[in-house]
């Protein structure tokens, strides 16, 4: 991923921080990138001496990232705006349930309660969202990867076919 203002990862430390003193000490975030917020992120992470709790990878080959999804039981997304994001889409395929902002794109990807769960834009919200994620994560789990079989790429492929041929 990338690391940029607009992604809004740096506002995951303080979140995250709140989490491993509540509720936590030996939970574990993972965030892959790189980009203009790396440092300051680094410096976050420092700062609150969360390097035994935060893992900061840099960027990764596309393969990497599949097993670092997969060693993780929730995906965080903290994103000021998305399209339709591929790794939200990829994180749900293998069972992860997503936790994001209220924000385009995203609020059109995610089922509350379904897939995941979406947060007012408001770092109280997106940790409450976090701990529902957590009392509910069993069901989230099953049903974030049955969600995602509908976005099939053999499903989405025949519906193409299907509208070509009605043209």
């Amino acid at each position: 991923g990338r690391l940029t203002k607009f992604k809004n990862v740096a506002s995951l430390i303080p979140i995250f921080r709140n989490y491993l003193n509540r509720i936590d000490p030996n939970a574990k975030l993972t965030i892959v990138g790189d980009g203009e917020e790396k440092k300051y992120i680094q410096d976050l992470i420092d700062k609150y001496n969360l390097n035994k709790s935060i893992i900061l990878t840099g960027k990764l080959p596309h393969s990497e990232i599949k097993k670092k999804l997969i060693e993780n039981d929730i995906f965080l997304m903290p994103s000021k705006g998305e399209g339709v994001s591929v790794s939200v889409a990829e994180a749900n395929s293998l069972g992860l349930p997503v936790i994001c902002y209220d924000v385009p794109g995203l609020n059109e990807q995610i089922l509350s309660g379904i897939n995941g769960y979406i947060a007012k834009e408001n770092k109280n919200d997106f940790y409450g969202k976090i701990l529902k994620t957590t009392i509910n994560w069993k069901e989230l789990v099953l049903s974030s990867f049955e969600y995602s079989k509908k976005f099939a790429i053999s499903k989405v492929t025949n519906v193409i076919i299907e509208n070509i041929e009605e043209l």
